[in-house]
């Protein structure tokens, strides 16, 4: 997966943190996690696609996919996302918003470390997140050839 090589090199910047200057090491660690989340949004789009007919549309169509994947649907698809995993998620819709429109001067370092430390645990949610929605997947193609 792209997004577990994004991970790895988002902790490989997070080591390094301590020894590069913040105005430096904050944007890199910044765009990292806004990849992270973009990978995140990917799977959700996928998702809505081939089950809900297309993405949403609108000015906040972001979030209305985000809020899409927390509910299931009329072709009875689950929900990707529960809804712990998806408040966590919206944090980082929300900071991939802020990171594309602010410049990086402005970015809180607090707040990017915080979120970029909380990816490696917020991933393997994730994961065990797809994994129950591929077993649905894998039920119904059985459900078809039977």
């Amino acid at each position: 997966f792209a997004i577990e090589k994004t991970i790895d090199t988002l902790n490989q910047v997070l080591e390094q943190s301590t020894t590069v200057a913040e105005i430096i090491v904050i944007p890199a660690i910044a765009a990292y996690v806004e990849d992270f989340y973009s990978g995140c949004e990917r799977l959700a789009e996928r998702v809505a696609v081939a089950f809900d007919g297309g993405l949403p549309q609108g000015k906040n169509w972001h979030q209305q996919l985000l809020q899409k994947m927390g509910e299931s649907d009329r072709s009875n698809r689950p929900s990707l996302w529960d809804q712990p995993l998806l408040s966590k998620l919206d944090a980082y819709r929300s900071f991939r918003h802020r990171v594309r429109h602010l410049y990086n001067i402005d970015l809180d370092s607090e707040k990017v470390l915080l979120l970029a430390r909380q990816v490696p645990e917020l991933f393997e949610e994730i994961k065990e997140a797809v994994e129950q929605f591929n077993e649905w997947l894998v039920q119904q193609a059985n459900k078809r050839s039977e």
